[in-house]
Protein backbone atom coordinates (compact mmCIF):
# COMPACT_ATOMS: atom_id res chain seq x y z
CA UNK A 1 0.00 0.00 0.00
CA UNK A 2 1.57 3.22 -0.85
CA UNK A 3 1.40 6.56 1.69
CA UNK A 4 2.53 9.80 1.79
CA UNK A 5 4.95 10.65 4.22
CA UNK A 6 5.51 14.11 6.01
CA UNK A 7 7.37 15.35 8.85
CA UNK A 8 5.77 15.97 12.16
CA UNK A 9 6.63 18.33 14.72
CA UNK A 10 8.80 17.55 17.39
CA UNK A 11 6.05 18.82 19.92
CA UNK A 12 3.88 16.09 18.77
CA UNK A 13 6.38 13.18 18.39
CA UNK A 14 5.49 11.57 22.18
CA UNK A 15 1.23 11.79 21.25
CA UNK A 16 1.66 10.31 18.01
CA UNK A 17 4.01 7.32 19.65
CA UNK A 18 1.38 6.85 22.41
CA UNK A 19 -1.74 6.43 19.81
CA UNK A 20 0.46 4.06 17.88
CA UNK A 21 1.58 1.75 20.81
CA UNK A 22 -2.43 1.72 21.76
CA UNK A 23 -3.11 0.95 18.34
CA UNK A 24 -0.66 -1.69 18.59
CA UNK A 25 -2.22 -2.97 21.44
CA UNK A 26 -5.65 -3.19 19.82
CA UNK A 27 -3.87 -5.14 17.30
CA UNK A 28 -2.35 -7.24 18.90
CA UNK A 29 -6.07 -7.78 21.50
CA UNK A 30 -8.05 -8.07 18.45
CA UNK A 31 -6.13 -11.18 16.92
CA UNK A 32 -6.14 -13.07 19.98
CA UNK A 33 -9.69 -12.89 20.20
CA UNK A 34 -9.52 -13.95 16.57
CA UNK A 35 -7.43 -16.84 17.10
CA UNK A 36 -9.82 -17.47 20.83
CA UNK A 37 -12.67 -17.96 18.23
CA UNK A 38 -11.32 -20.12 16.16
CA UNK A 39 -9.96 -22.90 18.45
CA UNK A 40 -12.92 -22.06 20.86
CA UNK A 41 -15.99 -24.68 19.87
CA UNK A 42 -18.17 -22.45 21.10
CA UNK A 43 -17.25 -19.69 18.97
CA UNK A 44 -20.12 -18.54 16.55
CA UNK A 45 -19.52 -19.91 13.38
CA UNK A 46 -19.93 -18.30 9.68
CA UNK A 47 -23.45 -19.52 8.01
CA UNK A 48 -22.57 -21.80 4.92
CA UNK A 49 -24.65 -23.45 2.41
CA UNK A 50 -25.62 -26.69 4.21
CA UNK A 51 -25.49 -29.54 2.08
CA UNK A 52 -26.66 -32.13 4.02
CA UNK A 53 -28.31 -32.48 7.63
CA UNK A 54 -29.66 -35.24 10.05
CA UNK A 55 -31.36 -35.48 13.88
CA UNK A 56 -30.79 -38.26 15.86
CA UNK A 57 -33.56 -36.58 18.40
CA UNK A 58 -34.92 -33.52 19.20
CA UNK A 59 -31.76 -31.72 20.46
CA UNK A 60 -29.22 -33.76 18.57
CA UNK A 61 -28.27 -33.52 14.90
CA UNK A 62 -25.71 -32.57 12.75
CA UNK A 63 -25.19 -30.56 9.32
CA UNK A 64 -22.38 -30.22 6.78
CA UNK A 65 -22.18 -26.92 5.08
CA UNK A 66 -18.33 -27.78 3.98
CA UNK A 67 -17.62 -28.01 7.85
CA UNK A 68 -19.23 -30.20 10.18
CA UNK A 69 -21.49 -28.83 12.85
CA UNK A 70 -23.38 -30.94 15.81
CA UNK A 71 -26.36 -29.38 18.03
CA UNK A 72 -27.30 -31.13 21.53
CA UNK A 73 -29.63 -28.04 22.19
CA UNK A 74 -32.57 -28.80 19.13
CA UNK A 75 -30.03 -26.32 16.98
CA UNK A 76 -30.32 -23.00 19.85
CA UNK A 77 -26.49 -23.16 19.60
CA UNK A 78 -23.89 -24.85 17.63
CA UNK A 79 -20.34 -26.69 17.24
CA UNK A 80 -18.29 -27.54 14.86
CA UNK A 81 -16.42 -30.66 15.13
CA UNK A 82 -14.16 -30.82 11.54
CA UNK A 83 -11.29 -33.22 11.90
CA UNK A 84 -8.27 -31.61 11.00
CA UNK A 85 -6.65 -27.64 11.34
CA UNK A 86 -8.81 -24.63 11.59
CA UNK A 87 -6.18 -22.94 9.77
CA UNK A 88 -6.08 -23.49 6.68
CA UNK A 89 -9.74 -25.27 6.98
CA UNK A 90 -10.09 -28.52 4.99
CA UNK A 91 -13.75 -28.84 2.91
CA UNK A 92 -15.64 -32.09 3.68
CA UNK A 93 -17.92 -33.41 0.91
CA UNK A 94 -19.47 -36.33 2.64
CA UNK A 95 -20.26 -36.88 6.05
CA UNK A 96 -22.65 -40.23 7.67
CA UNK A 97 -23.26 -40.79 11.39
CA UNK A 98 -25.00 -43.95 12.86
CA UNK A 99 -25.79 -42.31 16.28
CA UNK A 100 -24.28 -39.02 17.97
CA UNK A 101 -20.99 -40.70 19.01
CA UNK A 102 -19.99 -42.84 15.94
CA UNK A 103 -19.27 -40.73 12.59
CA UNK A 104 -17.31 -40.28 9.25
CA UNK A 105 -16.26 -37.20 6.91
CA UNK A 106 -14.91 -37.23 3.57
CA UNK A 107 -12.62 -34.68 2.05
CA UNK A 108 -10.43 -34.80 -0.75
CA UNK A 109 -7.15 -33.40 -2.14
CA UNK A 110 -6.20 -30.17 -0.24
CA UNK A 111 -3.23 -28.41 0.39
CA UNK A 112 0.29 -30.04 0.12
CA UNK A 113 -2.33 -33.39 -0.78
CA UNK A 114 -2.72 -34.50 -4.24
CA UNK A 115 -6.42 -34.35 -5.97
CA UNK A 116 -6.96 -38.06 -6.26
CA UNK A 117 -6.10 -38.87 -2.81
CA UNK A 118 -9.38 -39.13 -0.82
CA UNK A 119 -8.81 -38.97 2.95
CA UNK A 120 -11.98 -40.72 5.04
CA UNK A 121 -12.14 -39.20 9.07
CA UNK A 122 -13.72 -41.22 11.56
CA UNK A 123 -14.58 -40.43 15.36
CA UNK A 124 -16.25 -43.17 17.85
CA UNK A 125 -16.69 -39.92 20.52
CA UNK A 126 -18.87 -37.56 19.06
CA UNK A 127 -16.30 -35.67 17.27
CA UNK A 128 -13.72 -34.86 20.30
CA UNK A 129 -11.31 -36.71 18.42
CA UNK A 130 -10.43 -38.34 14.83
CA UNK A 131 -8.49 -41.04 12.91
CA UNK A 132 -7.93 -41.31 8.96
CA UNK A 133 -7.29 -43.36 6.37
CA UNK A 134 -6.86 -42.90 2.71
CA UNK A 135 -7.62 -44.06 -0.60
CA UNK A 136 -6.37 -43.28 -4.15
CA UNK A 137 -9.28 -42.60 -6.95
CA UNK A 138 -9.03 -40.38 -10.14
CA UNK A 139 -11.51 -37.94 -11.93
CA UNK A 140 -13.98 -38.54 -8.50
CA UNK A 141 -16.82 -36.94 -9.41
CA UNK A 142 -18.76 -38.05 -7.12
CA UNK A 143 -18.44 -39.55 -2.87
CA UNK A 144 -20.78 -41.29 -0.89
CA UNK A 145 -20.93 -43.31 2.48
CA UNK A 146 -22.61 -46.30 3.81
CA UNK A 147 -22.27 -47.53 7.04
CA UNK A 148 -24.65 -50.31 8.52
CA UNK A 149 -22.68 -50.55 12.30
CA UNK A 150 -19.82 -48.93 13.47
CA UNK A 151 -17.52 -50.93 11.34
CA UNK A 152 -19.07 -52.33 7.92
CA UNK A 153 -19.60 -49.80 5.51
CA UNK A 154 -18.87 -48.93 1.95
CA UNK A 155 -17.30 -45.87 -0.05
CA UNK A 156 -18.42 -45.49 -3.57
CA UNK A 157 -16.20 -42.93 -6.07
CA UNK A 158 -18.51 -41.98 -9.04
CA UNK A 159 -15.34 -41.70 -11.57
CA UNK A 160 -16.66 -40.99 -15.16
CA UNK A 161 -20.29 -40.43 -16.84
CA UNK A 162 -21.46 -41.14 -20.05
CA UNK A 163 -24.69 -40.97 -22.29
CA UNK A 164 -25.82 -44.47 -21.26
CA UNK A 165 -24.49 -45.26 -18.04
CA UNK A 166 -21.98 -43.90 -14.94
CA UNK A 167 -18.98 -45.80 -13.74
CA UNK A 168 -17.99 -45.96 -10.05
CA UNK A 169 -15.52 -47.74 -7.99
CA UNK A 170 -16.86 -49.28 -4.42
CA UNK A 171 -14.36 -50.03 -1.34
CA UNK A 172 -15.55 -51.66 1.70
CA UNK A 173 -14.43 -50.99 5.13
CA UNK A 174 -14.62 -53.90 8.01
CA UNK A 175 -12.97 -52.01 10.81
CA UNK A 176 -14.92 -48.50 10.88
CA UNK A 177 -12.49 -47.07 8.05
CA UNK A 178 -9.44 -47.86 9.41
CA UNK A 179 -8.46 -49.78 5.92
CA UNK A 180 -10.23 -50.68 2.88
CA UNK A 181 -10.77 -53.06 0.24
CA UNK A 182 -11.62 -52.69 -3.04
CA UNK A 183 -14.67 -54.69 -4.71
CA UNK A 184 -15.87 -55.38 -8.47
CA UNK A 185 -17.09 -52.61 -10.65
CA UNK A 186 -20.59 -51.35 -9.09
CA UNK A 187 -23.45 -51.26 -11.67
CA UNK A 188 -22.89 -47.26 -11.44
CA UNK A 189 -20.77 -44.46 -9.57
CA UNK A 190 -24.22 -43.54 -8.31
CA UNK A 191 -24.62 -44.34 -3.82
CA UNK A 192 -25.31 -47.60 -2.69
CA UNK A 193 -27.53 -48.66 0.59
CA UNK A 194 -26.84 -51.51 2.47
CA UNK A 195 -29.38 -52.84 5.31
CA UNK A 196 -26.85 -55.91 6.47
CA UNK A 197 -23.93 -56.70 5.59
CA UNK A 198 -24.96 -59.02 2.42
CA UNK A 199 -27.88 -57.07 0.90
CA UNK A 200 -27.38 -53.84 -1.04
CA UNK A 201 -28.67 -51.56 -3.80
CA UNK A 202 -27.63 -49.10 -6.18
CA UNK A 203 -29.57 -47.27 -9.21
CA UNK A 204 -27.84 -47.03 -12.81
CA UNK A 205 -28.98 -46.11 -16.05
CA UNK A 206 -29.00 -43.35 -18.49
CA UNK A 207 -31.72 -41.80 -16.55
CA UNK A 208 -31.24 -43.59 -13.49
CA UNK A 209 -34.20 -45.98 -14.06
CA UNK A 210 -32.38 -49.27 -13.27
CA UNK A 211 -32.20 -50.94 -10.05
CA UNK A 212 -29.59 -53.59 -8.72
CA UNK A 213 -29.02 -55.34 -5.99
CA UNK A 214 -26.38 -57.48 -4.40
CA UNK A 215 -26.85 -60.05 -2.24
CA UNK A 216 -23.04 -60.73 -0.94
CA UNK A 217 -21.89 -57.71 0.37
CA UNK A 218 -21.06 -55.78 -3.20
CA UNK A 219 -19.28 -58.13 -5.06
CA UNK A 220 -22.05 -58.89 -7.90
CA UNK A 221 -24.96 -57.42 -8.92
CA UNK A 222 -28.28 -58.01 -10.69
CA UNK A 223 -30.65 -55.96 -11.79
CA UNK A 224 -33.97 -55.92 -10.32
CA UNK A 225 -37.28 -55.66 -11.84
CA UNK A 226 -39.95 -52.33 -11.41
CA UNK A 227 -42.81 -52.75 -12.16
CA UNK A 228 -45.05 -49.27 -13.70
CA UNK A 229 -48.36 -48.71 -14.45
CA UNK A 230 -49.60 -49.26 -17.82
CA UNK A 231 -50.31 -46.06 -18.19
CA UNK A 232 -46.96 -44.81 -17.66
CA UNK A 233 -45.28 -47.93 -19.34
CA UNK A 234 -43.32 -46.10 -22.36
CA UNK A 235 -42.45 -43.21 -20.16
CA UNK A 236 -39.04 -42.45 -18.76
CA UNK A 237 -38.84 -42.60 -14.49
CA UNK A 238 -36.11 -41.82 -12.02
CA UNK A 239 -35.19 -44.49 -9.02
CA UNK A 240 -33.94 -43.81 -5.50
CA UNK A 241 -32.54 -46.12 -3.78
CA UNK A 242 -34.66 -48.00 -1.73
CA UNK A 243 -35.65 -47.14 2.22
CA UNK A 244 -36.59 -49.80 4.96
CA UNK A 245 -38.98 -49.43 7.26
CA UNK A 246 -38.03 -53.31 9.40
CA UNK A 247 -35.86 -56.03 8.08
CA UNK A 248 -38.74 -57.09 5.44
CA UNK A 249 -41.06 -53.83 4.59
CA UNK A 250 -39.15 -51.48 2.24
CA UNK A 251 -40.92 -48.55 0.20
CA UNK A 252 -39.27 -47.37 -3.41
CA UNK A 253 -39.38 -44.00 -4.82
CA UNK A 254 -40.20 -43.93 -8.78
CA UNK A 255 -40.36 -40.44 -9.95
CA UNK A 256 -42.01 -39.48 -13.40
CA UNK A 257 -40.75 -36.54 -15.45
CA UNK A 258 -43.43 -34.18 -14.41
CA UNK A 259 -42.65 -34.54 -10.86
CA UNK A 260 -45.06 -37.11 -10.11
CA UNK A 261 -44.25 -39.79 -7.67
CA UNK A 262 -44.78 -43.59 -7.10
CA UNK A 263 -44.36 -45.37 -3.55
CA UNK A 264 -43.74 -49.38 -4.84
CA UNK A 265 -43.08 -51.77 -1.77
CA UNK A 266 -41.73 -55.21 -0.80
CA UNK A 267 -42.65 -57.37 2.52
CA UNK A 268 -39.66 -59.94 1.26
CA UNK A 269 -36.58 -57.86 2.59
CA UNK A 270 -36.27 -56.13 -1.08
CA UNK A 271 -36.39 -59.34 -3.34
CA UNK A 272 -39.17 -57.98 -5.28
CA UNK A 273 -40.88 -54.78 -5.28
CA UNK A 274 -44.79 -54.47 -6.40
CA UNK A 275 -47.83 -51.37 -6.78
CA UNK A 276 -50.01 -51.54 -3.99
CA UNK A 277 -52.74 -49.02 -4.31
CA UNK A 278 -53.78 -49.68 -0.80
CA UNK A 279 -51.07 -48.53 0.56
CA UNK A 280 -49.97 -45.60 -1.25
CA UNK A 281 -51.78 -43.99 -4.25
CA UNK A 282 -49.90 -42.53 -7.27
CA UNK A 283 -49.15 -38.86 -5.95
CA UNK A 284 -49.51 -36.52 -9.23
CA UNK A 285 -47.66 -33.38 -9.23
CA UNK A 286 -50.06 -30.52 -10.10
CA UNK A 287 -48.97 -27.10 -11.58
CA UNK A 288 -47.02 -25.21 -11.67
CA UNK A 289 -43.86 -26.91 -12.19
CA UNK A 290 -40.76 -25.68 -11.35
CA UNK A 291 -38.22 -25.08 -13.47
CA UNK A 292 -34.87 -26.83 -14.03
CA UNK A 293 -34.47 -30.23 -12.14
CA UNK A 294 -37.66 -31.35 -10.49
CA UNK A 295 -37.06 -33.80 -7.36
CA UNK A 296 -39.39 -35.08 -4.72
CA UNK A 297 -37.92 -35.28 -1.52
CA UNK A 298 -39.52 -38.49 0.40
CA UNK A 299 -38.97 -40.10 3.63
CA UNK A 300 -40.03 -42.95 5.56
CA UNK A 301 -39.84 -44.45 9.31
CA UNK A 302 -40.11 -43.47 12.83
CA UNK A 303 -44.10 -43.98 12.07
CA UNK A 304 -44.10 -41.23 9.57
CA UNK A 305 -44.74 -41.64 5.45
CA UNK A 306 -44.00 -38.31 3.80
CA UNK A 307 -43.74 -37.15 0.49
CA UNK A 308 -43.36 -33.95 -1.26
CA UNK A 309 -44.26 -32.94 -4.42
CA UNK A 310 -43.24 -29.01 -5.00
CA UNK A 311 -44.99 -27.21 -2.02
CA UNK A 312 -47.65 -29.89 -1.76
CA UNK A 313 -46.76 -32.39 1.79
CA UNK A 314 -48.35 -35.46 1.75
CA UNK A 315 -48.39 -37.44 5.01
CA UNK A 316 -49.17 -40.58 6.50
CA UNK A 317 -49.11 -40.72 10.28
CA UNK A 318 -51.79 -43.02 11.22
CA UNK A 319 -54.40 -43.78 8.87
CA UNK A 320 -55.26 -42.43 5.49
CA UNK A 321 -52.54 -39.90 3.78
CA UNK A 322 -53.16 -36.21 4.22
CA UNK A 323 -52.23 -33.36 2.16
CA UNK A 324 -50.41 -30.26 3.60
CA UNK A 325 -49.92 -27.02 2.21
CA UNK A 326 -47.65 -25.58 4.30
CA UNK A 327 -46.00 -22.06 3.59
CA UNK A 328 -42.18 -21.69 3.07
CA UNK A 329 -41.85 -25.16 2.20
CA UNK A 330 -40.59 -24.90 -1.21
CA UNK A 331 -37.15 -25.64 -3.18
CA UNK A 332 -36.44 -28.69 -0.42
CA UNK A 333 -34.39 -31.39 -1.03
CA UNK A 334 -34.13 -33.34 2.01
CA UNK A 335 -37.29 -33.90 4.46
CA UNK A 336 -36.85 -36.32 7.58
CA UNK A 337 -39.12 -36.96 10.63
CA UNK A 338 -38.34 -37.62 14.57
CA UNK A 339 -42.39 -38.56 14.98
CA UNK A 340 -45.63 -37.83 13.32
CA UNK A 341 -44.97 -34.07 15.12
CA UNK A 342 -41.09 -33.14 14.68
CA UNK A 343 -39.40 -33.08 11.66
CA UNK A 344 -36.82 -31.24 9.70
CA UNK A 345 -36.09 -29.85 5.54
CA UNK A 346 -33.48 -29.05 4.11
CA UNK A 347 -34.19 -26.27 1.56
CA UNK A 348 -32.85 -23.75 -0.96
CA UNK A 349 -33.02 -19.84 -0.84
CA UNK A 350 -31.84 -17.76 -3.55
CA UNK A 351 -31.67 -14.82 -0.64
CA UNK A 352 -28.28 -15.55 0.57
CA UNK A 353 -24.54 -16.35 -1.47
CA UNK A 354 -24.72 -19.05 -4.12
CA UNK A 355 -23.97 -22.76 -2.75
CA UNK A 356 -23.37 -25.94 -4.25
CA UNK A 357 -27.05 -25.98 -5.61
CA UNK A 358 -27.35 -22.03 -6.68
CA UNK A 359 -28.54 -20.90 -3.81
CA UNK A 360 -27.85 -20.98 -0.30
CA UNK A 361 -29.39 -23.62 1.79
CA UNK A 362 -31.16 -23.49 4.97
CA UNK A 363 -32.41 -26.00 8.02
CA UNK A 364 -36.26 -25.64 8.47
CA UNK A 365 -37.92 -27.48 11.27
CA UNK A 366 -41.58 -28.28 12.44
CA UNK A 367 -43.59 -29.42 15.50
CA UNK A 368 -47.28 -29.56 14.54
CA UNK A 369 -46.40 -32.49 11.48
CA UNK A 370 -45.52 -30.14 8.70
CA UNK A 371 -48.28 -27.33 9.24
CA UNK A 372 -45.66 -24.79 10.19
CA UNK A 373 -42.16 -24.96 8.93
CA UNK A 374 -39.70 -22.44 10.32
CA UNK A 375 -35.75 -21.69 10.04
CA UNK A 376 -33.08 -23.10 12.35
CA UNK A 377 -30.37 -20.63 12.42
CA UNK A 378 -27.23 -22.43 11.65
CA UNK A 379 -24.08 -20.57 13.10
Amino acid sequence: MNSRVRRLPSRRITNVATVATAGLLVLVIGAAVVLYQQRSPTAPLFSGPVNSMHFFSASEGWVLSGRLLVTRDGGSHWREISPGPRIPPMEFSEASFLDPLHGWAVTVGGLNVPSDVIRIFRTMDGGNTWASSQIRAEAHLGLSLDFVDPRDGWLIVGTETGTTASAGRLFRTADGSATWSELPPPPSGHPVHFIDLTTGWNVGGASLNQLYISTDGGHVWRQQSVPVPPDYADIAFELALPTFVDRQLGILRVMFPDGSVLLEFTTDGGATWSIDSSRAPLFIRRPPYPSGNVDAPTFFGKGVMAVLLGTELYVQSGSGWKSIKPRGLDSVLQIEFLNPHIGWALASSQSCPAGPYGGCLRVLWTADGGYAWEPIPVR
